[in-house]
């Protein structure tokens, strides 16, 4: 699991294997490694829902392409941005199309 995480986060950066491991916002952490629950409970508490990882990923991007359909609607409740855009230029619906699941992409429109 925590492979595909990983998998999943260097292709929303576009980054060989092996690259994407700095420091990032807490947030995004837990949006990578935790359970819907601590998601929803970080969500509450006032996580920043526009925090941004290496390339400018958000929340709503990482799981829009490979997070638990609940924490995707989550962050959609909570008002996450939609069209936030990485350093690349793209959007979740824009990196789900290409990488995610198809109930991920008809969530994001």
């Amino acid at each position: 699991m925590r492979q595909h995480l990983r998998t999943m986060l260097c292709i929303l950066l576009a980054l060989p294997l092996g690259v994407a491991s700095a420091q990032q916002d807490p947030f995004i952490d837990l949006v990578l490694h935790g359970t819907p629950e601590q998601i929803q409970g970080a969500i509450s508490a006032g996580a920043n829902l526009e925090a941004r990882g290496e390339g400018g990923v958000t929340p709503i991007m990482l799981a829009a392409v490979g997070g638990q359909p609940s924490t995707l609607a989550a962050l959609i409740a909570a008002g996450a941005n939609l069209e936030a855009r990485n350093t690349n230029g793209s959007t979740a619906l824009m990196l789900t199309a290409a990488h995610g699941p198809l109930e991920h992409a008809l969530a994001l429109i």
